[in-house]
């Protein structure tokens, strides 16, 4: 891997940890700062359970989790994947 491409992956893991950051935030201030930082205000969010496009409907449907599972923690599950202004990454709770 050229290195190049090595600080590419480590910028986008510091991303996603950030990201998680906001996930792991019981405080909604400090979630809204962490969500700022790492994702646009039209983020589309995907996974097996949920659709979401906009900062805030992701900030509350992160509120909603964290009611759900108080206590649960997030972090990276391996190497972050990125294309094309997309990024993908496995996750572990």
């Amino acid at each position: 891997m050229a290195t190049a491409d090595i600080d590419t992956q480590v910028d986008l893991q510091r991303t996603l940890d950030t990201y998680l950051g906001a996930w792991n935030a019981n405080d909604p201030s400090e979630r809204a700062a962490l969500l700022e930082r790492t994702v646009a205000e039209d983020v589309v969010f995907i996974d097996p359970m949920k659709q979401l496009v906009g900062r805030e409907t992701l900030a509350a449907h992160i509120a909603e989790v964290r009611a759900t599972y108080p206590g649960v923690t997030f972090k990276r599950g391996g190497q972050v994947d990125a294309h094309n202004n997309v990024l993908r990454a496995t996750w572990l709770a």
